[in-house]
Parts: structure tokens; C-alpha cells; sequence
């Protein structure tokens, strides 16, 4: 039979040959045989397509194309540099700090009466 392998049984153990490669050809046309219509079938497909579909013009497929980066693996974009005339404008002014004010003895401040 094509396409079979060979089995030998050798004292406890059990060889696998493989088939040769005529048996695998012979084995491959079988089937290929097999699984393809006949003349007359193929012929009742072409005009069962033809009257349901009509006549079938060359699919013209679409190209792949060249897809961009992705975008969460991108460094973002740096912002541009302003020109001197706006650098002013967005210095940030520096917070002065409101300290509490300490007590203070009032009679230090007072004039005296002995000056």
C-alpha cells in the first residue's frame, strides 16, 4: 500500500521505517485525486458560478503599506524654544515668602525721656 510506513519487530522493541519516497508520491496523487471533482462536476461549477455571480474580472488587490511607528514607544515631541522677546514673559517670578511677624518689645522702640 503507498504511503504506509514499515514496521519490524526486533527481539522487545518495535522499528518504524519510513515509507519511500515512490510511496509517498504514489500516496499524494490519491488523494489529491480524490479530493477534486470530476470533468463533468467541474464543468457544472463553472456554469452554476457564472449564472449566480456572472463573469468574475481580476481581483485587483491592495497593497500593504509601510505602517508608522508605535506611538506609545515615541519619546513625545520637545517643545520649541521661545525667541528672546517671549523669554521675559514666561519667566516665572519667585514667591516671596510672608513670614510671621515677631513680637517685639514696645518699650526698646519708645523714645526714652532721658535722650
Amino acid at each position: 500500500m503507498p504511503g504506509v510506513a514499515l514496521l519490524y519487530i526486533a527481539f522487545n522493541a518495535i522499528n518504524l521505517e519510513a515509507p519511500s519516497e515512490t510511496s509517498r508520491l504514489k500516496a499524494t496523487e490519491r488523494v489529491q485525486t480524490s479530493m477534486e471533482p470530476a470533468a463533468h462536476e467541474q464543468t457544472m461549477l463553472n456554469c452554476i458560478k457564472e449564472s449566480t455571480v456572472g463573469q468574475r474580472d481580476e481581483l485587483v488587490r491592495k497593497r500593504k503599506r509601510v505602517k508608522g511607528p508605535n506611538p506609545l514607544s515615541c519619546k513625545k515631541k520637545k517643545a520649541k524654544e521661545q525667541t528672546a522677546g517671549d523669554s521675559r514673559s514666561s519667566r516665572k517670578r519667585k514667591r516671596k515668602r510672608s513670614r510671621k511677624q515677631q513680637k517685639t518689645d514696645l518699650s526698646s522702640l519708645l523714645p526714652t525721656a532721658n535722650s
